[in-house]
């Protein structure tokens, strides 16, 4: 990309759009045209995809595990409570060999494959690399920190630092920082990666960055859009439902050998034509890549161009030989329920009274209610509803100002606390050499701001749904997944088994489970990378079921994985509303077109599937 002014000015050239994050989002367009982009992408060069059972595979293997490998008389592997790793797996090997020949690695890469091994040993192959960033949910620091003390015992790993908690000096070795996700959402870290100048950055997990309209995700596209630094990034639902949603991580992983469109109106185009939709648009020059594949759709044609270009390392499955099977838990839901879930559709009008504004609050609220309740703000200090009522209006006009502004992604500016510190400066005449914002908002806001004080509550109207998984987790042993906080802990009471939610400490309350009794888990904080439940359950009951396919390939994937000793997986959830079966069936399309897109099996198709799918 060059170095200096000119890599910055080649990022921000129309050719390499997809490098600019202040590029605003375009509306999908309706029809495919003829683009350089789609041109180059047909030059590309193609090779298989690699045999992970091969003799090649093999001699990946060997090759890796001697260059990385070091020689120990003694290690404290078991005193961690884990086996010796002394070997490379196949994937991972695979994907040193890129990180070293292309400089960047895109990998949809399943369960069980040595993700977390990677993350490790990725700066001992890039050349040239002196400090790295690894980017990992907030939840894994700790997991990382394990594996760091598992792999130093039998292979050379670079000097880490995981926080102000943990950090080790390897001499000779690049330097690894640990960063969350979390922490660079943070409106203090809007700098956190000029500060540190890492020359690679490593994103596990990298579903997380697929929403460009966010403040950490903006804040790692500028980065890498002025600064010459190599990416790499892998998970099992590394593309989520759309061709957007892949397009930007390729383009900073591949560059200009990325299988996917760098400019944003052209990613706008192939989205509309590929994704999945009752209505896609015609394919019109796309039909050029159903000819280079030789395929017959173009899902499968993209994939084939994606898994075949040098640089992406694709898993076909999780190493994994147990099998899984899904299946409905019956519930009869109460008239009650049933009566409020009816009038909800109708009116949009909450039990309480409240008028709901958008699809996406109606569809919240509904799921609520299938659970047995519904949150409501409620406000203990008795303020008249006049002043209640504007205040609700000044939030939104400012919550809707600050919407439309995020989405420019400016320095400083990329976050709602970074915002009304801006906007403070403007109209308060704050000193700073900061930005400033005039917000027309905000002066009405911070003047109705404190006058009002609210609480959330949770409005129980039936715990049918709730008694039923409690029944469920006393006959069983195994983990009732929740999404709703006030149902897993009504469930958690009922049945007196312990919750398990987020926050200090939850990683190591949670692995200190041993499988005598049941518990009930957070998804969002134990649904996504959590390794080790594996060992000690293997039924699980999905209470508030997630739409999401990637939600679900995550979830499945916390007992379906290396380390399973049963031969089967059982996973039931409740679908006995409309939203509740909505969501599994959206989250199946999903998993359907990731599957057929990224090429990774994804558990949810090929899992035994007892009630119907779409």
């Amino acid at each position: 990309l060059g170095s200096g002014n000119d890599r910055e000015k080649k990022c921000m050239a129309s050719v390499r759009p997809p490098f600019n994050p202040s590029t605003s989002h375009i509306p999908a367009l309706r029809t495919v045209t003829r683009s350089g982009d789609l041109d180059r992408v047909l030059s590309l060069p193609r090779r298989p995809v690699l045999d992970l059972a091969s003799p090649e595979a093999e001699q990946l293997v060997d090759k890796w595990t001697a260059r990385l490998a070091r020689k120990t008389t003694k290690c404290e592997c078991a005193a961690l409570g884990w086996p010796c790793i002394t070997r490379l797996r196949p994937a991972q090997a695979w994907a040193l060999e890129e990180a070293e020949q292309v400089g960047g690695v895109l990998g949809p890469i399943g369960v069980g494959h040595g993700k977390t091994g990677l993350d490790l040993l990725v700066p001992l192959a890039v050349r040239g690399c002196k400090l790295a960033v690894l980017l990992v949910p907030p939840e894994l620091r700790g997991q990382i920190v394990t594996a760091y003390k598992l792999w130093s015992q039998h292979f050379r790993v670079p000097s880490i630092r995981v926080g102000s908690k943990f950090g080790c000096i390897q001499p000779g070795q690049p330097s690894l920082h640990v960063i969350a996700y979390s922490e660079l959402s943070r409106a203090e870290s809007t700098t956190l990666l000029e500060s540190l100048r890492p020359d690679v950055i490593i994103a596990d997990e990298g579903h997380k960055l697929r929403n460009k309209d966010t403040a950490r995700t903006g804040r790692f596209l500028r980065y890498l859009a002025q600064h010459n630094a190599r990416f790499f990034t892998w998970s099992g639902t590394l593309f989520g439902s759309s061709v957007k949603h892949g397009a930007h991580l390729s383009a900073f992983a591949l560059r200009e050998g990325s299988p996917f469109p760098l400019d944003p109106d052209v990613v706008d185009e192939w989205s509309a034509a590929i994704d999945p939709s009752d209505s896609p648009a015609p394919l019109g020059p796309l039909q050029r890549l159903l000819v280079a594949t030789g395929e017959g759709e173009i899902e499968r044609a993209l994939h084939v161009r994606i898994v075949e270009s040098p640089g992406v390392v694709s898993t076909k499955e999780g190493a994994i030989d147990a099998s899984i099977l899904i299946d409905e838990r019956a519930v009869t839901v109460p008239a009650g329920i049933n009566e409020a879930l009816a009038n909800l559709r109708k009116t949009w009008v909450r039990p309480d009274g409240e008028e709901l504004v958008d699809a996406l609050e109606l569809a919240r609220v509904a799921r609520e209610m299938a659970a047995g309740f519904y949150y409501r703000w409620i406000f203990p200090k008795g303020e008249p509803g006049n002043l209640i009522e504007a205040w609700f209006q000044a939030r939104k006009a400012w919550h809707k100002e600050v919407r439309e502004k995020l989405k420019r992604r400016e320095p400083h500016l990329d976050s709602p606390l970074l915002l009304a510190k801006a906007a403070a400066r403007y109209h308060l005449g704050e000193p700073s050499d900061l930005p400033t914002w005039a917000s027309d908002s905000y002066l009405d806001w911070i003047e109705i701001r404190d006058s009002v004080y609210h609480e959330s509550e949770a409005v129980w109207i039936d715990d049918y749904l709730a008694r039923d998984a409690a029944k469920w987790a006393c006959e069983n042993r195994g983990i009732v997944w929740y999404q709703h906080g006030a149902f897993g802990q009504r469930v958690a009471e009922l049945a007196e088994i312990p919750l398990h939610g987020g926050g200090v400490g939850a990683e190591d309350r949670i692995l200190a489970e041993r499988g005598d009794r049941s518990i009930v888990a957070s998804i969002k904080s134990h649904g996504t990378g959590r390794d080790g439940l594996q060992r000690f359950f293997c039924e699980q009951l999905v209470a508030n079921p997630p739409s999401s396919g990637s939600d679900w390939e995550q979830l499945l994937g916390r007992l379906h994985r290396i380390g399973q000793p049963r031969d089967e997986v059982v996973t039931l959830a409740y679908r006995h509303t409309p939203e509740y079966a909505d969501a599994i069936d959206n989250a199946i399309k999903q998993a359907r077109w990731v599957q057929g897109v990224g090429g990774n099996l994804q558990k949810l198709c090929t899992a035994s599937v007892i009630f119907l799918t779409p």
